[in-house]
């Protein structure tokens, strides 16, 4: 049986920031609906850059200068989506460097979730394929 269960949230996770000492200096939850969620798998996935780079009608600097807007308008629509209120507050709290690394972190959590999944079934279905020719 295959069974589908709709939730309010399709991503929970606990963002958190600590100092030396182990002492909390700001966390809190991250909530994604599953629209917002669909909306990361975009920005991370780069449909819109493709869509750019393949555009005939732009030289290479107008293809240049639209990814760099894009990707700023990206990572600024990333940023508010997964901090949401917190944005602000956080960065504030941990300083621009250790901002710039969660969002690192973010952004390999978000990219092991939907480009991992994917690598990991084209391998499985590599191995399959290689299982069922005997090779």
């Amino acid at each position: 049986m295959l069974e589908l269960t709709k939730k309010k949230y399709k991503v929970e996770e606990i963002i958190k920031a600590t100092n030396d000492e182990n002492e909390v200096i700001y966390e809190f939850s991250m909530q994604l609906t599953p629209e917002e969620y669909r909306e990361i798998n975009k920005i991370i996935t780069s449909e819109e850059m493709l869509k750019i780079q393949k555009d005939k009608k732009l030289n290479e600097e107008e293809i240049d200068e639209k990814i760099i807007e894009l990707a700023y308008k990206n990572q600024d629509r990333f940023e508010k989506l997964c901090y949401k209120e917190h944005l602000e507050p956080f960065k504030k709290a941990v300083g621009e460097q250790y901002f710039e690394d969660m969002n690192e972190q973010l952004f390999d959590f978000f990219w092991e979730a939907f480009i991992g999944k994917k690598a990991k079934r084209a391998n499985t279905m590599t191995s399959d394929l290689r299982k069922i020719s005997g090779n």
